[in-house]
């Protein structure tokens, strides 16, 4: 009983190790719109841009979220500032790795108390 504990102990933190040191770099395809977007991180800190929107030609190169760091002790989730019309600026959000190929974003760092505003899926 004791090794079927710790067998399945094992593959729990092998799979909750799975994303580790994960890198998100690359393009990935908004899950609404007809939108990529790319990843780019250069010494720690990321941005979002729009790759190609085929609804709005002119969104090309716009940056949709700055300042992307990893949350601390949270290997698949990270903090960083989108921006919002309706604030006129940068609001807080927070990137989960749901999974290797999804992305959700979150309106605030608490992701209990809000909702999520985008969804990504990798390409």
């Amino acid at each position: 009983m004791r090794s079927l504990k710790f067998v399945l102990l094992s593959l729990i933190l092998l799979s909750a190790g799975s994303f580790a040191n994960v890198e998100i770099n690359g393009i990935w395809k908004h899950t609404q719109k007809p939108a990529w977007l790319e990843i780019i991180f250069k010494s720690g800190v990321g941005f979002i841009s729009v790759k190609r929107h085929d609804d709005n030609v002119k969104a090309a190169g716009l940056n949709v979220i700055k300042d992307i760091k990893p949350e601390t002790n949270q290997q698949t989730q990270w903090l960083g500032q989108m921006y919002s019309a309706a604030e006129d600026g940068y609001v807080g959000v927070r990137l989960i790795l749901i999974n290797s190929s999804t992305i959700a974003v979150f309106e605030s760092n608490d992701v209990k108390k809000s909702n999520e505003i985008l969804r990504i899926t990798k390409e």
